[in-house]
């Protein structure tokens, strides 16, 4: 069973990360505004929403243009989206999914290695798991922002790689995160409730209308 590792996404896995994203990027975009860069209007909840699980990259192309960094316009925005993402957890307006640490304290009661990785920033996912006090249930979290990986597949292969995992389970609600199980040689549970589309959940093996459901996949 040791052997058998359990890796959760978690943007849109489990965190409810819409209550966070939506507040956050329009703080950041009003900074940007009143610190003289000039910006077009507050990007829409759609446009947000398609940027979660993705990485800091992709997300300044979204909102910026790709290859542009406007007078360091990119940087700027990290540090004032980091600074609202912290804001915002700390006064307690963001949940995670129900049932989530019933899930994550099950796991680790019965002995399974749990792990988060997310293209992230790791400022951010550390401190979802300190506000929601995660930690005691997680081996070890892998961001895009601490290990500097272009890709979640690339993430999850730094982290399979240094425990030697043969068999294991990627949980996540984004295209990246089937891609990152399946090119590791893992199972895929796709979560429905996340922000991706049907189509863009294709291949994976198992799909959850709730996180509780993984425990009677892993466990069957």
């Amino acid at each position: 069973m040791k052997q058998y590792a359990v890796i959760f996404d978690m943007d849109g896995t489990l965190l409810q990360t819409d209550q966070l994203a939506i507040p956050a990027f329009e703080q950041m975009w009003e900074g940007l505004r009143q610190e003289g860069y000039i910006l077009g209007d507050v990007p829409k909840r759609e446009t947000i929403l398609h940027c979660l699980g993705k990485t800091l990259d992709e997300i300044w192309a979204i909102l910026f243009g790709s290859g542009v960094d406007q007078n360091g316009i990119k940087e700027r925005a990290e540090q004032l989206l980091t600074s609202a993402e912290l804001e915002i957890l700390q006064k307690g307006k963001v949940q995670l999914y129900p049932g989530t640490i019933h899930v994550l304290a099950m796991l680790h009661e019965a002995g399974y290695p749990i792990f988060v990785a997310s293209n992230g920033q790791d400022s951010y996912v550390q401190a979802v798991c300190t506000t929601f006090q995660l930690h005691p249930y997680i081996q070890e979290i892998y961001t895009a922002g601490k290990f500097g990986t272009a890709s979640k597949v690339e993430l999850v292969r730094v982290l399979k790689n240094k425990y030697r995992f043969t068999y294991g389970i990627m949980v996540g609600d984004r295209h990246s995160d089937v891609e990152a199980g399946k090119l590791n040689g893992f199972q895929v549970a796709a979560c429905t409730y996340g922000f991706s589309s049907p189509a863009e959940l294709a291949g994976a093996d198992y799909y959850l209308q709730s996180i509780t459901e993984i425990l009677e996949i892993i466990q069957s």
